[in-house]
């Protein structure tokens, strides 16, 4: 796997090794916003089944020609939730972490389903923190610019 230099963009982005499980996790909780037609996942997976029957062939080739991260944003919807306690009602708020895939779903799902336990991925630097405090592995995230040094 590769990550590209993009100059002095390099020190916005960060790397961070995430566990599978829960990386898959985190994207489950984005993969379906709140109102949001269940009609644009179905449209969503046809695309990624042709993509995934490339990916073998195309994957296969990372020696010579690396593929790059997925790259993912990781963020925090607000969620309102609401019980009743003793006939009165409560209502407030919590968070919901997620991940939403910005750029390489079929390589995520490539090496998930190929067994790797974790991967590094590409992120924001100001989302790296909390993608590894909620599915990072025990390496610590680093900026682009920091693996690779002018």
């Amino acid at each position: 796997m590769k990550v590209n230099p993009t100059g002095p963009r390099n020190e916005e982005r960060a790397i961070v090794e995430v566990r599978r499980d829960a990386v898959l996790g985190l994207w489950r909780n984005g993969t379906l916003a709140e109102g949001e037609d269940p009609s644009s996942l179905r449209k969503a997976s046809t695309s990624l089944r042709k993509n995934l029957e490339f990916a073998e062939k195309d994957f296969l080739l990372g020696r010579t020609d690396p593929v790059p991260l997925t790259e993912v944003r990781c963020r925090v919807r607000p969620e309102s939730i609401s019980r009743s306690i003793n006939a009165s009602s409560f209502v407030g708020t919590t968070t919901k972490p997620y991940v939403s895939v910005a750029d390489g779903v079929a390589r995520m799902l490539w090496l998930t389903s190929h067994g790797a336990r974790c991967f590094p991925v590409e992120c924001l630097v100001a989302e790296a923190p909390l993608l590894s405090r909620l599915a990072g592995t025990r390496s610590k995230w680093m900026r682009v610019s920091e693996l690779l040094p002018l």
